[in-house]
C-alpha cells in the first residue's frame, strides 16, 4: 500500500483511500462500516518534498472536530483504534495548520445490550480522547444532588448563553461567550464553577472573565506585539480554532454524563465488599430511527467487620440519535440499609416494604436539542463584569523585582476596580 496513488488514506487490518472533494478541498472516505475494533493510521503525501507517505501521529487528529470513541495509544502516536458496531466518516483538510485529519461516527449499527456496547458510545477509556457531537443547538441538566439546574443555547455568529439555578430557581451563575471574528476578539464571562462537582472538569475552579486577542495563524501570534510579556507572566491571546470550539461548546457534555451515570453499569462492580450484583441493558429502536437505552442494575456492599451494608439500586434511560448523539435521559441511585434489605448471603431481599423505603442518592434529568438553524443572540450588557476605566486602577505586582515592570499584570493576578 504504500506505493498507493491515493494522496491521503488509511492503513491498518484494511487500506482505506481518501478522496478529495472538489467543491470543499478535503479528502474523505465515507460509510466506512467497521464490523471489529480496528486499528488505523493516517497517511499521506502531502507533506514533504517526495511522494514517500508521511504517517501521522494522534495529534494530528482534531478532537473538537471529531465524533467518536477514539483510542490512541501513548506508546504508539501513530495508530488509533475504532470500535467496531459503528459506521464512520474519514476526513484530511490540508488547509488545517494544525491537527488536520478527523472522524466522525455516522451511525449505530450494533445497538447497546451490554456494559461493553454501552460505553462504546462515549469515552471512557484511559487513553481515548473527548469528542463531540455537532450542531447543539440546546442543553438542559439538572442534579438533584448538586441543587443545580443549567440551561445553555447556542446562538448565531459563534455566541452562547447559559444560566445556573438552584432548584428553587434562583441564578447561581452565568455563561456568557462571544467571538467576533470582525475585531478578532474572544470575550467571555464564567461565574459557573463546575471542578467541585464534576471531575471531567476538575480545572474549572473560579469565576472568571476576559476579552482575548484571537489569532487566525500562529505566525500572525509570533509576529504580533500582543503577547509582550516578561516570561512566565502568561499571556491574554488564543488561536481562532481553540476561541470558536469554545464559543459554541457547553458544559454537561456527553462525557460529563457518562462520569455522572457511570456507577449504574460499569463502576462499584468489582468492589473487594461486592456480595452479588446484576447490570440488565436493553435497547429499543424507535420509528423515527432514533434508539432508547435503559438500564436496570443492583450491587449489595456488604463488610461485617466495618459494618457496611448497603444495597444500591439503578434506574437510567438514555436516548440517542441514530449516530449515538444523545438526546436525553434520566438516571436515578436509591441505597437501602438493614432497615430495607435483607443481607444474608443466600436470602437477598427487600424486606416487606422495604423497597419503598431507601435513601435517594442522586436523581438527573437532561436533553439536547440539535439544530443547524440558530437564533440571534439578544443584546446583553456584560459590562459590570470588566474594567470600564483603566485609570482606577493601579498595580503594584511584588512578583516582579524590576521597578520597571512592577506596573504588569500577571496571569495568576487579581484585579479589583476602585469604585469610591
Amino acid at each position: 500500500w504504500l506505493t498507493t496513488d491515493s494522496e491521503v488514506f488509511l492503513a491498518g487490518a484494511d487500506y482505506i483511500p481518501l478522496v478529495k472533494n472538489t467543491e470543499t478541498g478535503l479528502y474523505e472516505a465515507k460509510g466506512i462500516q467497521l464490523n471489529e475494533d480496528s486499528s488505523f493510521a493516517y497517511w499521506t503525501t502531502l507533506l514533504g518534498d517526495t511522494d514517500e507517505p508521511t504517517q501521522l501521529t494522534y495529534q494530528d487528529l482534531d478532537f473538537y472536530k471529531c465524533f467518536a470513541s477514539i483510542e490512541t495509544s501513548r506508546d504508539d502516536e501513530t495508530s488509533f483504534e475504532l470500535p467496531g458496531g459503528f459506521t464512520y466518516d474519514f476526513y484530511y483538510d490540508p488547509s488545517a495548520e494544525l491537527r488536520p485529519a478527523y472522524i466522525k461516527r455516522v451511525s449505530v449499527d450494533t445497538l447497546p445490550n451490554s456494559t461493553a456496547t454501552l460505553e462504546k458510545l462515549f469515552d471512557h477509556g484511559k487513553t481515548s480522547e473527548t469528542t463531540y457531537p455537532e450542531n447543539v443547538k440546546k442543553v438542559t441538566y439538572e442534579n438533584s444532588l448538586t441543587q443545580e439546574h443549567y440551561e445553555f443555547t447556542r446562538y448565531q455568529d459563534n455566541k452562547s448563553y447559559a444560566t445556573v439555578t438552584n432548584l428553587q430557581g434562583v441564578e447561581q451563575a452565568i455563561v456568557y461567550k462571544s467571538l467576533s471574528l470582525e475585531d478578532k476578539n474572544y470575550q467571555f464571562v464564567d461565574t459557573y464553577i463546575e471542578g467541585d462537582n464534576d471531575p471531567t472538569k476538575k480545572d474549572d475552579t473560579e469565576a472568571k472573565s476576559a476579552n482575548i486577542k484571537v489569532f487566525d495563524t500562529q505566525a500572525e501570534a509570533d509576529a504580533s506585539n500582543w503577547k509582550n510579556f516578561p516570561a512566565n507572566s502568561g499571556g491574554v491571546e488564543t488561536s481562532l480554532r481553540e476561541a470558536t470550539f469554545d464559543a459554541n461548546h457547553y458544559s454537561h457534555d456527553m462525557n460529563s454524563i457518562e462520569f455522572d451515570i457511570m456507577y449504574a453499569y460499569r463502576v462499584g462492580f468489582a468492589s473487594d465488599y461486592l456480595q452479588s450484583s446484576n447490570i440488565d441493558i436493553s435497547t429499543t429502536e424507535n420509528a423515527d430511527s432514533t434508539f432508547t437505552t435503559t438500564i436496570d442494575s443492583y450491587k449489595t456492599l456488604v463488610d461485617a467487620s466495618s459494618n457496611l451494608y448497603e444495597h444500591y439500586e439503578y434506574d437510567v434511560e438514555l436516548s440517542f440519535t441514530s449516530d449515538g448523539s444523545l438526546l436525553g435521559g434520566t438516571y436515578q441511585e436509591k441505597v437501602y440499609n438493614q432497615n430495607d434489605y435483607n443481607f444474608d448471603t443466600g436470602n437477598e431481599g427487600f424486606l416487606p416494604g422495604g423497597e419503598n423505603r431507601g435513601t435517594l442518592v442522586k436523581t438527573l434529568e437532561f436533553s439536547y436539542e440539535y439544530s443547524e438553524t440558530l437564533d440571534q443572540m439578544p443584546s446583553m450588557d456584560m459590562s459590570q463584569y470588566f474594567i470600564s476605566d483603566i485609570s482606577k486602577v493601579t498595580i503594584n505586582n511584588d512578583s516582579f523585582n524590576s521597578n520597571d515592570t512592577k506596573n504588569i499584570l500577571a496571569a495568576v493576578d487579581i484585579v479589583r476596580e476602585i469604585t469610591q
